[in-house]
């Protein structure tokens, strides 16, 4: 009585609903590696919809990213063969991308940024809520 997933199917090959994810989120990138790096990487195990690699305020990335495939499998793949694998003297640590993370390029902020801009959008909203009564 199985579902057709086998056991190298696990837990990890499931995004938080329950659904196969296309992306994966890379941690533990060199900072010497640029996009142009990671592509090369990732390029042999599909089509990329999207690569976001995302950057400190000096310019220089945060040390993770972002890769998004056309479809589940290439992503599953992509899991499975790079896992553990090293880039420039790195050890890459790759598992599947939460939907709500706050860095994710669907929410259209940066895990950097976001709560300190919606915490002072918060504070104009209640001074100017203050102002009208």
């Amino acid at each position: 009585a199985g579902s057709g997933v086998g056991a190298a199917g696990g837990a990890k090959a499931k995004a938080s609903d329950g659904s196969v994810s296309t992306r994966l989120m890379i941690r533990n990138i060199p900072f010497e590696a640029n996009k142009k790096d990671i592509k090369q990487l990732f390029d042999p195990f599909g089509q990329l919809k999207a690569l976001r690699l995302p950057k400190k305020f000096d310019g220089s990335h945060r040390g993770f990213v972002f890769v998004d495939f056309l479809t589940a499998k290439e992503a599953k793949n992509a899991f499975q063969q790079l896992s553990g694998v090293h880039l420039l003297g790195r050890r890459l640590v790759i598992e599947y991308a939460k939907e709500g993370d706050a860095s994710d390029p669907s929410s259209g902020k940066d895990a950097s940024g976001g709560a300190k801009a919606g915490r002072s959008m918060l504070q104009a909203a209640s001074r100017s809520a203050a102002t009208d009564a």
